[in-house]
């Protein structure tokens, strides 16, 4: 607990000093307008590319192809935009990142995190 608390503080600690110096170097209207731009593209890609994530995932299974990529894919992009409708500089980064065709920096890191989590688990499928 007192980890994930140390690192709030400290990812809050780096959007504040991202706002300071950006607004140093820009001003503090270009700062804001830019901030409020990220989180109304944020927004919209939500909804563009969450529906087109949609999609991949139902064509996916109507081909009989389990939809695992496609899902993750659709996860990736959830958290871009949602990364873009947060202020601060650090998020929309990440945001950008996830919104990009490099999100695939992130895939492996999530499929561990999934087969740890299934390792002593019991999954099943079902089929209709």
């Amino acid at each position: 607990m007192k980890k994930i608390l140390l690192a709030i503080i400290a990812f809050m600690f780096v959007e504040i000093t991202g706002f300071i110096v950006v607004g140093n170097w820009i001003g503090i209207l270009p700062t804001l307008l830019l901030i409020i731009c990220t989180s109304i593209a944020g927004a919209y890609l939500l909804k563009r590319q969450g529906t087109k994530a949609l999609q991949e995932i139902k064509m996916a299974m109507a081909n009989g192809q389990p939809p695992g990529f496609a899902m993750i894919d659709g996860l990736l992009i959830f958290l871009g935009a949602v990364f873009l409708i947060f202020p601060g500089f650090v998020t929309d980064i990440v945001g950008i990142i996830m919104l990009t065709p490099a999100r695939g920096v992130f895939k492996p890191a999530i499929f561990h995190w999934l087969r740890k989590k299934t390792k002593h688990s019991q999954t099943v499928i079902v089929q209709r």
